[in-house]
This record gives structure tokens, sequence and C-alpha cells, in this order.
């Protein structure tokens, strides 16, 4: 059986989890709250030492992105799949170009002012964690001061309109080249559904989500790709299922609570 971290609405919990459901191999859920940081418990940072989701536990063997966890599944679960057919050299540029694409600077970048703020806090919040973290934990000190580091940086850049914007023009530029992709081949990396499509599109959720769908819209053939992927059932078990209202309500719930619980006693 496979071990899986993740967390609902991660964007790389996302692409591992549309590869795994698009080979139909199943998995030990654990569920990781990223708003409350439980990303940083010792017990999972002895496990991932970035204190990020996913992470993918095959045996002996242990993946601590998306991008590895899903170049090892479409090449040891080829079988599960069937005849797949794709380029595999395109597969692998797609999923280059979008894992250094700066995902969380896009999305955070472009929130509404008010939603911007409450993301702010809670990065301050996992700063208040990270330092006591440091300090009750001294042999991972290091690996919390990376994290610490990490989020300063975003901070930083969510606060830059000219970083947010070069941001953007990626984005844009990324969506163009798919358009013209899927010009030629009806999956980006061909006939098949590959590990490409499992890194990307995720990317157009979020650019769903956050009310920029006019992008998606405005390239006609990008935008039928899209529905037609929605239609999947790989997209249905590892996204949509994830998003429907009673289990997102009592996901949020839980966060809100449970936020509130940790600022109030102090115990992280």
């Amino acid at each position: 059986m496979m071990i899986l971290y993740h967390a609902p609405g991660c964007i790389n919990s996302q692409r591992l989890r549309l590869a795994m459901a698009e080979h139909e191999l199943s998995w030990d859920s654990r569920l990781i709250n990223l708003a409350i940081g439980e990303q940083y418990k010792p017990e999972y940072l002895n496990i991932n030492e970035h204190g990020s989701v996913p992470t993918l536990i095959i045996g002996d063997n242990k993946f601590t992105n998306s991008r590895d966890s899903i170049e090892h599944i479409y090449q040891h679960y080829r079988e599960t799949a069937g005849d797949i057919k794709y380029d595999h050299a395109l597969a692998h540029d797609w999923m280059q170009r979008t894992a250094h694409f700066d995902t969380r600077l896009f999305i955070y970048g472009h929130l509404p002012n008010r939603k911007k703020k409450r993301v702010l806090k809670r990065l301050e919040f996992k700063l208040d964690i990270l330092t006591k973290y440091m300090l009750d934990f001294p042999q991972l000190e290091n690996h919390y001061a990376d994290n610490a580091n990490d989020i300063d940086n975003l901070r930083a850049c969510m606060q830059s309109p000219a970083a947010v914007e070069k941001t953007e023009e990626h984005l844009l530029r990324m969506l163009d080249k798919a358009e013209e992709q899927l010009t030629r081949t009806p999956y980006l990396a061909g006939d098949h559904f590959s590990g490409a499509d499992a890194m990307f599109v995720p990317l157009l959720c979020s650019i769903e989500k956050l009310k920029c769908r006019k992008w998606i819209k405005q390239r006609g053939i990008l935008f039928d790709y899209f529905q037609r992927i929605k239609k999947r059932a790989c997209y249905q078990i590892a996204i949509a299922s994830y998003g429907r209202f009673l289990p997102s309500l009592k996901w949020r719930l839980s966060t809100w609570w449970r936020l509130r619980w940790k600022k109030w006693s102090g115990r992280y």
C-alpha cells in the first residue's frame, strides 16, 4: 500500500493525486493541514525535510515532491494504465516547465486584498510556529530556518507588484504554449494523458478559482481541453471530490477552530 501525505487544495498534492488516480492506484491517505503548520511538526519533518507536501512512500522508496513522484509512477506502473502513447521527452519538458513556475506567488499575489491580508497573517503565524520549534528542537534548527527564510521571501514577493506581474506574464506565456501544443495533439505530450497533464491541469484549476477564467476561455482549444479533463475519472477522484461542499466545509471549520485554539493556548 502506498502512503500519501497530502493536503486537499494544495496544487502539488492535486498533481500527484491526478497521476495516481489515472493509474487506478490506491493509497493510504494522511492529510496534512498546511494552514495550521502541521507540515512543520518534527515527526513530519523527519519524513520530508522540506516541510512540504506531497510526500509519497512506496515500500522503502520515498518521494518528497510531486514531479519525482509522478515520474516514478509513469515509469513503474504503466501496466495499470494500459497502452499509453505519448512523447516522453515532451512530457518531461512540460513537467519541468510547470514545476519551475512559482504557483504560490501567482495564487497569493492574485488574491483580493482582504484575502491577501489573511494569508499574510497566517504566514506570520507560521513564522511563530517555526520560531518555537527552533527552540524546542535544536537538532532540526537548520530545516526550520530554511522554511522561515522561504516564508520571508514569499511575503516580500507577495507585496511586490513587479514580482507578481512577472509571474503573471510567465503563466500567460505558458498558456500560449499549451494552446499551441494542443492544436497538434489532444494532450500536452501526445495522444494520451501523461504526467505533463497531471502537472499542468491543477494550474488551470487555480486560475479558475482566482476568477481569471477569461485567460482560459480566450484560448479556445485550451478551454475545450480543460473541459475534457474535468470529465475524466481521475479528475473527479483527485480534485473534484475534495472540493465538494460538505468535505470542504468540514475541513475549513476544523482549520478555523484549530487555528484559534493554537493562538489562544500557545500550544503548537
